[in-house]
């Protein structure tokens, strides 16, 4: 585990432990996503789309193509496609 120490207000000092977070924590559906083996494209050359969901070599998710900042664009790639997850696997 990491720790980090830092000042409070007061100024004395503390330190905290870092939970690191990983992938899976961060991104739960597009985890499941490549778990399941379906792909996910993150700036193809074929595509405007920042990242893309494919299945069978067909795109379900593209992200908008004005969304640069790759944080936003797999924040909303992993909502979108976990609610494609849930309408269409089985559990």
């Amino acid at each position: 585990m990491a720790f980090i120490q830092y000042a409070n207000r007061e100024g004395n000092s503390s330190t905290n432990e870092i939970t690191p977070m990983t992938f899976d924590d961060l991104f739960p559906n597009l985890a499941a996503w490549a778990e399941l083996g379906y792909e996910l494209h993150i700036n193809h050359p074929q595509s405007k789309a920042l990242i893309q969901g494919v299945v069978d070599g067909s795109p379900v998710y593209q992200s908008p193509p004005d969304t640069r900042d790759l944080q936003q664009a797999l924040t909303l790639a992993d909502a979108a496609l976990g609610e494609w997850l849930d309408e269409n696997e089985d559990d």
